[in-house]
């Protein structure tokens, strides 16, 4: 078969004039189609591969950037002629705007998905939705989310940032985006509702709560759906394509249910968990413990649909880790006393952040575990951070001391003062929050 696909590629004497031009059906995909034959029949050696180079090159580049711990950009500028490089520019490190619109302390705030409003929640009983201004500099405040009886702990946008939720004690209220209003009020928890997560058709959700119960709604206020559980649910999270719930709970496990057939395995932890992050891919998990360390859980491919009537390969169910893939330390380690939140953040998810009762952030590279940044700024614990999905560049932190920080890199900061020759005042009143530096 070699032999005749390679004497195809001759044409046949006694062949002139049109009929060399219809030789093997005519046209530059057929004779394409008779060298990819050709070539698979061939070891490498023999003939190179289609595209090896371009592979070769693209590989090359790749890994240029992999090295690179400081890389956080959407669209890396990558030449042959020199070696990628990106500084602590590319992090966010200033301080350029400080919200005081909250007279309490700050204890969640959350990004909209699309990157272009910042909702935060806060013990003086508020919640507040802030847009972020035309050039992503700065924010500005669009609606105070009033009417709550107790604080409010945690706030959570629907995938389509239309309906933001509220935990507040026992409760949580539905509020439209666009006009600041209530849309209904969810009261059938028992005790305080810890967290709550959306579904991915932006129409349902679960809330967990310390009565030891997941509940299930409609955004028109149907209850559909209730677990019991036999702990109290500290966090949770649902995977971006609602096959999995994960849950934090009390007996210091993070349960893994899969949706389809109920069937759960937990992630093991030595200490008590405070809260949890998902990746947006689902495939890394965040733990965070009261030990004020964070332990970041590989998850594979436990998040993907697994078809259980097709037995095709094993079930990733079977396949969970056993122990974490990164452990980082906040504040030494010491013992803390409050619920802390950490993310993913920057280019890719590369980074992880974290707040701290002795009043800084925390910013590592996810995968090699150096700490890359410790920012200083805040006059109180820092209980939550959330960095900007849509602008690497951008992050923000909330602490008790009644204020949300917005920080932003250096590189972006470059580019507002060649862009409109303002300088870094289009990013809103400096404050004064700065890098204390990382330990590499």
């Amino acid at each position: 078969q070699l032999h005749h696909l390679a004497g195809l590629l001759l044409v046949p004497p006694g062949l002139e004039g049109a009929d060399v031009a219809t030789w093997l059906g005519g046209g530059r995909a057929h004779r394409d189609e008779l060298l990819s034959q050709l070539q698979a029949k061939l070891p490498p050696s023999l003939m190179i591969p289609e595209g090896r180079l371009e592979y070769l090159l693209e590989q090359a580049l790749s890994a240029q950037v992999a090295r690179c711990q400081y890389h956080n950009a959407s669209e890396a500028h990558l030449s042959l002629f020199s070696d990628y490089q990106a500084g602590i520019e590319c992090l966010p490190t200033q301080t350029v705007q400080v919200l005081e619109h909250h007279t309490d302390e700050i204890w969640h705030i959350c990004f909209s998905n699309n990157g272009t409003m910042l909702a935060t929640a806060s013990k003086d009983k508020q919640a507040a939705i802030w847009a972020v201004k035309p050039g992503g500099g700065s924010l500005g405040l669009v609606h105070v989310l009033r009417g709550h009886d107790h604080p409010v702990a945690f706030v959570s946008w629907s995938p389509d940032d239309r309906l933001l939720l509220t935990c507040s004690d026992e409760t949580l209220r539905l509020f439209d985006v666009a006009s600041g209003q209530m849309l209904h009020l969810f009261s059938q928890h028992r005790e305080s509702v810890t967290s709550c997560a959306w579904m991915p058709d932006s129409r349902r959700f679960l809330s967990g709560s310390i009565d030891k119960t997941i509940l299930m709604f409609d955004v028109q206020g149907t209850e559909l759906q209730r677990w019991k559980r036999p702990y109290r649910v500290q966090d949770m999270a649902v995977s971006h394509n609602a096959t999995c719930l994960f849950v934090a709970c009390s007996d210091r496990q993070v349960h893994i249910m899969r949706l389809s057939d109920q069937r759960e395995v937990v992630l093991q932890e030595g200490s008590p968990i405070t809260s949890i992050a998902l990746s947006p891919d689902s495939s890394h998990l965040l733990v965070n413990l009261q030990s004020h360390t964070v332990h970041l859980w590989q998850l594979g491919d436990i998040a993907q649909p697994y078809p259980q009537n097709l037995g095709v390969g094993p079930d990733p169910f079977d396949l969970v880790p056993t122990s974490p893939a990164m452990e980082y330390k906040v504040n030494d380690g010491k013992q803390g006393r409050y619920v802390l939140r950490s993310g993913f953040g920057g280019s890719e998810g590369s980074f992880v952040v974290h707040g701290s009762e002795d009043c800084q952030v925390y910013v590592w590279h996810r995968d090699s575990g150096d700490l890359l940044l410790r920012l200083e700024g805040h006059a109180g614990t820092v209980n939550s951070v959330a960095w900007n999905p849509a602008n690497p560049y951008m992050l923000a932190s909330a602490s008790d001391d009644h204020t949300v920080r917005i920080w932003l890199a250096a590189a972006a900061l470059q580019q507002q003062q060649h862009g409109s020759g303002s300088g870094m005042a289009a990013a809103g009143r400096l404050g004064r929050g700065g890098v204390v530096g990382g330990d590499r």
